[in-house]
């Protein structure tokens, strides 16, 4: 159990007034890339996107239940966001746990998609407009069977992590000269979503001053992002840094989580690697250190790849989401190989009346497999949704 008292506790900043930047000029901005995608013109190729009569953000079933320390407990309406000046673009993780390499085509059921995007990226449209493509993603299966390769693109399936990460661009790009119209964008992503945005932002924003002027922030969470040792820039990028502060921009959010009391085993944080550190930062506490994360989201129930078993308080709720404010503590610390990662662990006040919710016992969960890696938004989107805010009124300022 953690010791709040070690973290202190976190600086809640008021909600940033993002209709600041509406009326901002973006004169300097290079002009939109001319490309057009007939497949990404079409609405049936999106989860999200302003404008889209189904779109899956903004008729999100979010409404929230919050319990304190206490047991107290708050209703949270989810109320997107009726014109927000600010994008976010979202790749969603894997989904299809079929154990044969492949990539995924058959787009008839679009469940374990949503599943994700309701736990990950549809909250953020209370604060910005959120566009989410569908993808033609590898299975888990891919992963497991790709052989030893610098990179997944250059794997024994490779062409598969290769088709993936084309659509994902094609989306961007179709995004960036039909949609975009010089706004200022968040990237969303999460474990092989998160992958493809990191070379996404390797190939077009890194190199590129104007669309890092434009980048709020990088969500690049649950994935492969690399630095050097002690460093915050350098290793995956060598222009975007790894957040330092609330209000600093173009930088970019990276970690991957595990309960604190379960540690990486077996290699599963990712091998050592010589003055390379895998990318830990605490949202909770951007400086380093220890914090404590303002609210877990969790949502009631479940499917695929985000099954979560989970015990929550009587009586019942009934709201699709619970979330737990100021509950879990959290820090970036180092497993037996040296690389980073981001501990998470319940925390022990003295008016605690609360239980963890999460059964560890999960075979996902398991520290020599995957940790806690399907939780690791959920952990954190309260100190995700506070730190948007913060970095949309510092561009504002800007």
């Amino acid at each position: 159990m953690f010791d709040p008292a070690h973290f202190g506790r976190p600086h809640v900043s008021a909600r940033a007034a993002l209709v600041v930047i509406a009326h901002l000029a973006l004169a300097g901005c290079a002009d939109e890339p001319a490309f057009s995608s007939a497949r990404y013109a079409d609405d049936a190729m999106w989860l999200c996107r302003p404008g889209k009569t189904d779109d899956a953000c903004t008729g999100a079933a979010l409404a929230t239940t919050r319990i304190d320390a206490a047991g107290v407990r708050t209703d949270e309406p989810f109320v997107p966001a009726d014109d927000s000046p600010l994008d976010c673009f979202y790749v969603y993780p894997t989904v299809d746990l079929s154990l044969e390499p492949m990539n995924h085509e058959d787009f008839s059921d679009l469940a374990p998609m949503k599943v994700a995007l309701e736990s990950q990226a549809a909250r953020f449209a209370t604060r910005c407009r959120v566009y989410a493509p569908l993808y033609r993603q590898v299975t888990i299966g891919t992963y497991f069977s790709n052989g030893a390769a610098p990179s997944v693109y250059q794997g024994e399936n490779g062409a598969l992590f290769e088709l993936a990460y084309q659509d994902v661009r094609e989306a961007f790009r179709h995004y960036l000269a039909q949609h975009a119209d010089g706004r200022p964008l968040v990237l969303i992503g999460h474990s092989q979503g998160a992958g493809h945005l990191a070379r996404l932002a390797q190939e077009l924003f890194d190199d590129d001053p104007q669309l890092r002027r434009r980048l709020v922030v990088a969500l690049l969470i649950g994935g492969t992002i690399e630095v050097p040792d002690g460093e915050v820039v350098g290793g995956t990028f060598q222009n975007l840094p790894l957040c330092t502060s609330a209000d600093e921009l173009g930088c970019v959010i990276a970690y991957r989580s595990y309960e604190a009391s379960m540690p990486p085993t077996n290699g599963s944080n990712g091998a050592p690697s010589p003055g390379v550190d895998a990318a830990c930062t605490n949202p909770a506490a951007l400086g380093g250190g220890a914090g404590v994360l303002s609210a877990a989201y969790f949502p009631l129930s479940s499917t695929g790849a985000f099954e979560i078993t989970a015990t929550y308080p009587t009586p019942s709720v009934t709201t699709p989401f619970v979330a737990y404010p100021e509950y879990y503590g959290a820090e970036c610390v180092r497993d037996a190989n040296g690389r980073s990662y981001l501990a998470v662990g319940a925390t022990s006040g003295p008016l605690e009346s609360r239980t963890d919710p999460i059964g560890y016992g999960s075979f996902l969960l398991r520290p020599s497999f995957l940790g806690t890696h399907i939780l690791d938004f959920h952990y954190a989107m309260g100190d995700l949704l506070r730190l948007v805010d913060a970095k949309a009124a510092a561009y504002a300022r800007r």
